[in-house]
């Protein structure tokens, strides 16, 4: 199972989460002036960063990802990651590969020692845009994504390492061409 899915139970219905006593949902919402002064967190779990209604634009989201502050570029991120996830509408990739070093960007996220959930955002939003259309897989595999999906797989967090594999074995999908790099960059020993 890879990022994204989710386990069904036996009776075909998705499970249940367990209620936490006493543990809230943090919220990292970014206020409409992307400068203004926002708490950085050290670490956010998974899912748990709430998408503001003027994150939902592209522009935004781009703005914020280039960002030096941690909680914007975590809000940016994620707000990337889920509307590149989506399926209806189909995924803005071409937008996001048109905006100048978006996609830089987001591999960049994906290596600098960030927080886990930065990582982990910035890679599933790369992966979802390698799993684009032949000439998107090449966009990501031209700036570099594939050494930064296999250097990912000695992550210590298991999450991290299994969002790379997704990530690899997509880019190995598309072509001959894009599995002989993968299997050159050590992908897929």
């Amino acid at each position: 199972m890879g990022c994204g899915a989710s386990k069904k139970a036996s009776d075909g219905a998705e499970p249940e989460a367990a209620p936490v006593e006493g543990k809230q949902k943090p919220s990292a919402k970014i206020p409409a002036d992307i400068k203004a002064k926002t708490p950085k967190p050290a670490v956010l779990p998974r899912d748990a960063v709430e998408i503001a209604p003027e994150m939902r634009k592209l522009s935004l989201m781009l703005s914020a990802i280039q960002s030096d502050d941690p909680a914007h570029q975590m809000v940016g991120v994620e707000a990337l990651r889920k509307l590149l996830s989506s399926v209806d509408p189909p995924p803005p990739i071409d937008e996001v590969l048109a905006s100048p070093n978006a996609l830089d960007r987001l591999i960049e996220l994906m290596a600098l020692p960030h927080s886990e959930a930065i990582r982990f955002a910035a890679a599933w939003a790369v992966t979802n845009i390698a799993s684009g259309d032949s000439r998107q897989t090449k966009c990501v595999t031209a700036k570099g994504g594939i050494a930064s999906f296999v250097n990912m797989c000695s992550d210590d967090s298991v999450r991290i390492r299994d969002q790379a594999v997704w990530a690899l074995g997509n880019i190995s999908g598309d072509s001959a061409e894009c599995r002989e790099a993968v299997l050159g960059a050590g992908g897929l020993a």
